[in-house]
């Protein structure tokens, strides 16, 4: 058997994406990761972290455009130096980065200035977006450190051909692009702040979002005043892997007694055998 065919196991680290209105917490709640270790905040000039400043083992890093993003990711490569990296928030990166291309545009043919930006920009954007979040999630795969992702909602269709009715999902520009980027995670909530003014943490589909638990772990789907360390517990305690039950082995099936058609048929068969062998 090929070496690299192994028993599959849960070696690698979190991947988690949290979305919902702004100032719903989605934040915080990448600030509450210094409670559990080292966290690094890579966040867009338009975004802000002013809700979390000074809170304990929290750092962000401002990201101005594409070339500044791989950056990030070449830090954080093949390093145990943070517990958690997010990305907050993709929803708003994506404007940066199409900032960021549009601008290589402008200096490359400036004539383009008249038009604004075409679908090769989006779509340049998109490749671009995608292929960080899978490099930064196969990091998590391997171990190194936990991933995570925050967006700001919008009604899509989960469907790849975008039929069916529209739920809440994260909001990243193109088509598939926010089944994709949630496909790379193992927990995907809604956070929302309720009628008597609680926030929840969603984990399971509704009709009105999205949402996604790998591990089952949130019971009901629906976590109170959510903080990283209380999704890790509740992963902990409750997102265990069933155990196969051991199968007992089978004792071998006794030999069936002999029937009088049994002892029958025998004496027929001898007989024969008799007769052939005085005949020759």
């Amino acid at each position: 058997m090929n070496k690299n065919i192994k028993t599959p196991s849960a070696t690698g680290k979190l991947k988690v994406l949290i979305y919902g209105h702004p100032g719903h917490w989605k934040t915080r709640f990448v600030g509450s990761c210094g409670e559990l270790g080292p966290t690094l905040l890579l966040r867009p000039p338009t975004d802000t972290t002013a809700s979390i400043a000074g809170w304990p083992n929290v750092k962000e890093w401002v990201i101005r455009d594409h070339g500044e993003l791989e950056d990030a990711y070449q830090e954080v490569r093949s390093s145990r130096e943070w517990s958690w990296v997010w990305l907050d928030s993709i929803s708003q990166w994506q404007d940066t980065g199409l900032d960021d291309i549009w601008n290589t545009v402008l200096t490359e043919k400036p004539a383009r200035a008249r038009y604004g930006l075409d679908q090769g920009e989006y779509g340049i954007n998109m490749f671009r977006i995608s292929q960080w979040v899978r490099h930064m999630a196969a990091q998590a795969d391997e171990g190194f450190f936990n991933f995570g992702i925050t967006a700001h909602p919008r009604e899509l269709s989960p469907f790849e051909d975008g039929e069916g009715k529209e739920m809440m999902m994260p909001w990243i520009q193109g088509r598939n692009m926010a089944p994709k980027i949630c496909g790379y995670m193992h927990i995907v909530g809604f956070i929302e702040i309720t009628k008597e003014g609680k926030r929840v943490l969603r984990t399971e589909s509704g009709p009105r979002y999205y949402a996604v638990d790998r591990f089952h772990a949130v019971p009901k789907g629906r976590l109170l005043e959510p903080t990283a360390k209380k999704l890790v517990q509740a992963i902990v305690q409750n997102g265990k892997p069933t155990q196969p039950k051991r199968t007992t082995r089978l004792k071998p099936m006794p030999a069936a007694k002999p029937t009088v058609k049994t002892e029958a048929r025998e004496a027929a068969k001898n007989l024969q055998l008799k007769y052939r062998r005085a005949s020759k």
